[in-house]
């Protein structure tokens, strides 16, 4: 402080009176602030925790990353050269492969899956999955840049693949191509879709039906026959010549029961003969 134009200090610290310094005002030189201390305070985070321009390679080229060593649940990038991570089928030229460590639990124990590795070379991608805790499986080309065809005069037929000579069906109805079918290329020129109500009806059909009689009034030709109805059968089923001769009437044979009017008794009667005597 200053008085009559002289500076007053204390152990080298400005002295302060009730005029010129209030310390209840002011805050330890070693504080915390809370988060209603702070102005513009954001209500809310992006989804992913926030964004960032880059990500950092960690430069272990010579090092074969074993999977129990890798963070859980992280993915990490690091600059490998090639045959410290058994050369994984990137380009048979490069030296070096950039290693995506994919760590979804931990490469301590498998439970959650063990890790994977994805090698990006200058000629293509290549992966492998961890066995254990301390091994890698075997590198797995996922692809080479160099089989990518950039025209369609690239595209072959694979040994694997059926050509067009090679193919079980070469035609249809002596056809090739986009084949479109009619009834006639199948041999069924007359085949359609006329309804069951106008279906013509064949000439052998036809004479068939003339040979049927009508259920309403039939008139019968030749030796019709019917089933023959017992004896006492009294109904209005047909009776045939066997159901009347069986009733004991005289038939044109004349067998069966007679009927004589007579003034004598018959010399020779037979059994159910009726003989009526006039008197």
């Amino acid at each position: 402080m200053k008085l009559f134009g002289l500076e007053f200090k204390f152990n080298g610290f400005d002295i302060w009176h009730k005029g010129n310094f209030d310390p209840t005002t002011k805050a330890d030189t070693s504080h915390a602030h809370t988060k209603a201390n702070i102005t513009d305070f954001p209500s809310s985070m992006p989804a992913n925790g926030g964004t960032s321009d880059t990500v950092n390679f960690i430069d272990s080229r010579s090092v074969n990353d074993l999977p129990s060593g890798l963070i859980s649940r992280k993915l990490s990038l690091a600059f490998k050269s090639r045959t410290s991570v058994g050369s994984p089928p990137v380009g048979a030229s490069t030296t070096y492969a950039y290693i995506l460590n994919i760590v979804g639990w931990n490469g301590s124990e498998g439970s959650g899956g063990w890790p994977i590795q994805l090698a990006v070379g200058t000629e293509g991608l290549a992966y492998r999955q961890a066995t254990s805790a301390s091994a890698w499986g075997s590198w797995i080309k996922i692809s080479n840049l160099s089989d990518m065809p950039t025209n369609l005069s690239q595209l072959t037929n694979d040994s694997d693949y059926i050509t067009s000579s090679g193919a079980p069906v070469q035609s249809v109805a002596g056809r090739t191509g986009v084949i479109s079918l009619t009834s006639t290329d199948v041999g069924l020129a007359n085949v359609n879709n006329t309804s069951d109500a106008n279906k013509p009806v064949s000439t052998a059909q036809q004479a068939a039906l003339n040979l049927k009689a009508n259920l309403a009034s039939p008139v019968f030709t030749g030796t019709p026959k019917s089933v023959t109805p017992t004896t006492a059968d009294n109904s209005t089923n047909i009776a045939t010549t066997a159901f009347v001769k069986a009733q004991g009437y005289i038939t044109s044979a004349g067998s069966g029961a007679k009927i004589a009017v007579a003034t004598t008794a018959p010399s020779s009667p037979s059994p159910g003969d009726f003989w009526y005597q006039v008197i």
